[in-house]
């Protein structure tokens, strides 16, 4: 069943308070971790509004569906992309101007890129506490810009 988009940016919106209130803890591994999906919800929330969008696929299977159609606006979900690849998502969402453009956002997106992926869920990051709070922090930054 698809995810209404409202219902997606207050799951991005949790995602990011639930990474801050691990931060505090001093949890850091897995507050950047839960931040870097923050990101990646808000990129996709971003690329469906683009692509005219009002839903998302709730499951990856229905997003490699080519007969897969979003019943609120009658679109396709050509350009809807089911991965974890920031970049990707970036570069097909409506804000990649906005990133790339300012120098600051395009180094915290940069700084994301190189140190975030699904794959941290395996492993201990292996930077210092403080540039887990720095990438959080730039997370956190994007993903206000985004939403």
């Amino acid at each position: 069943m698809p995810i209404p988009l409202s219902d997606f940016e207050a799951t991005a919106k949790k995602r990011l308070d639930d990474a801050i209130f691990l931060a505090r803890d001093c949890r850091y591994d897995s507050a950047v971790y839960l931040g870097g999906y923050a990101l990646e919800i808000a990129l996709k929330i971003s690329m469906a509004k683009k692509n005219g969008l009002h839903n998302v696929p709730e499951k990856k299977s229905e997003c490699n569906n080519p007969s897969y159609v979003d019943n609120a606006s009658g679109s396709s979900k050509k350009k809807y992309h089911c991965t974890h690849d920031l970049l990707l998502l970036l570069k097909e969402s409506n804000v990649y101007g906005v990133i790339m453009g300012d120098i600051k956002y395009n180094k915290d997106f940069d700084f994301i890129h190189k140190h975030w992926s699904p794959e941290n869920r395996y492993k201990n990051q292996r930077i210092s506490n403080t540039k887990m709070i720095e990438l959080l922090e730039a997370i956190e930054r994007l993903v206000r810009v985004i939403l």
